[in-house]
């Protein structure tokens, strides 16, 4: 995203990557058939602790990621440019459709206490944008993410 890039230096953040999963084959809606934009962040710990940044970190990243869709939809400034950089279906608000924003964190279960601990900080911190945004956020390991079907598998190391 070319606008994204120019806006990188001016301290916004982003997810990694986004993809768009049409409702007719987004098995894991159980209530409803919406369009969902998935954005994922993903954080790789060989020996996993939590450092001391991550939630602000996180929780950085998710709101600009948020205030990026609001700038697009709102089509003022950057914003419009950053609108025709996304999926068409999200250039502009519906709520019909889904946002879902993932961050999978890749340890190996030995962390778990310390991931549901930063999972409840996190979600506590953005409660309020969820409600008014009508947005989901979820953080899983690599284990969560491989049985809730999302695309994701390792590199092999070489």
């Amino acid at each position: 995203m070319p606008t994204y890039i120019r806006l990188k230096g001016q301290g916004v953040k982003e997810m990694d990557v986004c993809w768009l999963v049409p409702a007719d084959i987004d098995a894991s809606t159980s209530t409803s058939s919406r369009d969902t934009l998935i954005c994922l962040e993903l954080k790789g710990y060989q020996t996993w602790t939590i450092p001391a940044d991550l939630l602000a970190n996180l929780e950085q990243k998710a709101k600009d990621t948020l205030l990026m869709f609001c700038a697009a939809w709102l089509g003022r400034g950057q914003g419009s440019e950053l609108a025709l950089e996304l999926p068409e279906a999200y250039r502009t608000y519906d709520p019909s459709r889904r946002l879902q924003l993932v961050i999978l964190v890749d340890e190996d279960n030995r962390q778990a206490a310390a991931l549901m601990a930063l999972r409840q900080k996190l979600r506590n911190r953005l409660l309020g944008l969820t409600h008014l945004l009508d947005f989901s956020l979820t953080i899983v390991n690599r284990s969560s993410a491989e049985r809730a079907g999302l695309p994701i598998s390792a590199a092999t190391p070489t």
